[in-house]
């Protein structure tokens, strides 16, 4: 009889240990040999397989418990890519509004200076226009009186 190792749980009616290791392939009601990675046997008579089922089966309810982490995982690697995608996406979106408000807010300062030079300009003609106005008016009020003396009599 093989000596019992961490990796191995001991009958409890003192038969052979039985392995703790992956599950095992399908087997028939009869003498069966496993073979595990580290090359060591056990011979597991016919009575025996019950237990043996019952450890495939807790084989089997631990692996698809590690499936279904995995999957839970994956979905979620998933999402938070997808999720990751769809923030990245609405940033530069974000980002390209933004460039987009800075280059209005720049043409519109461009158009405000403009505008402010036109009405600067603008004052400036009307106050000379203004200026020339009075000296119209000023040198029309000194000629007057030359102009009536003149030619007040046909006036």
């Amino acid at each position: 009889m093989e000596e019992a190792d961490e990796a191995m749980v001991p009958h409890p009616v003192g038969g052979m240990p039985i392995a703790a290791y992956p599950p095992l392939p399908p087997f028939a009601d009869h003498d069966l040999q496993l073979q595990q990675t580290t090359t060591r046997t056990a011979v597991i008579q016919g009575g025996e397989t019950r237990r043996q089922v019952e450890a495939l089966a807790h084989h089997a309810a631990a692996a698809q418990q590690r499936t279904a982490e995995q999957l839970g995982q994956r979905q979620q690697d998933r999402l938070a890519a997808k999720t990751s995608e769809y923030l990245q996406a609405q940033h530069e979106r974000q980002s390209a509004l933004l460039e987009q408000q800075q280059e209005m807010r720049r043409q519109m300062e461009e158009h405000r200076q403009y505008l402010e030079e036109q009405y600067r300009l603008l004052k400036a003609a009307e106050e000379a226009v203004g200026l020339q106005g009075k000296r119209l008016e000023s040198l029309a009020e000194g000629v007057q009186p030359h102009l009536q003396a003149r030619w007040g009599a046909f006036a």
